[in-house]
């Protein structure tokens, strides 16, 4: 019987307590200790994939004319690289025989041999990129045989080439020949 004595007099304050005011805030709390570092920890991660081409530009607008350059050498012309044609023509009274090289050179006109300046190239082996000048002074040496700058006609450069008469003739064109012995022309016309 005591125990639901005390439970009616515990019921009872129950029922006639009312409850409080709140209470004033507590102080904060200490610092609390840090958490373990993340995987990451700062680091940069893997390159991405690389990303679709982008659509094309529209055109840019055109740029302005440049200025007209400076005008060249009009009266200027070059032949093409030919090689020659040799022929014996006789022998001389020094007891050499004579043979001569016709180059064709159309570009060689009677107005270039009366008013122009003609330079001479010439190259052994067609094709070859190396050449040389050859003037009326120089004489052109390839192996056992000498040629000369002879001179021109219309539409051909002329070249000598002298030989010890004791050779057959058809050796010494057999020789030349098989040179390829080449020719070209340089023109300036003079006004």
């Amino acid at each position: 019987m005591k125990k639901i004595f005390f439970l009616i007099i515990l019921s009872a304050i129950g029922f006639s307590c009312k409850p409080g005011e709140v209470g004033p805030q507590g102080a904060v709390g200490d610092k609390g200790p840090q958490g373990a570092a993340g995987t990451n920890n700062n680091t940069q991660g893997p390159q991405g994939d690389t990303g679709a081409t982008g659509d094309k530009g529209p055109t840019g607008a055109a740029g302005q004319n440049g200025t007209n350059g400076q005008n060249g050498i009009a009266n200027f012309k070059v032949s093409q690289w030919s090689k020659a044609t040799w022929k014996y023509v006789n022998t001389n009274a020094l007891n050499e025989t004579l043979f001569i090289g016709e180059v064709p050179a159309p570009e060689i006109t009677k107005e270039v041999l009366d008013k122009g300046i003609i330079t001479v190239y010439v190259r052994v082996n067609q094709g070859s990129a190396g050449f040389y000048e050859l003037n009326q002074d120089l004489v052109y040496t390839m192996g056992s045989y000498e040629v000369k700058l002879n001179g021109f006609k219309e539409g051909k450069i002329q070249f000598i080439h002298f030989d010890d008469p004791t050779t057959a003739n058809s050796s010494v064109l057999a020789g030349l020949t098989a040179l390829s012995f080449e020719a070209r022309a340089s023109i300036i016309l003079s006004n």
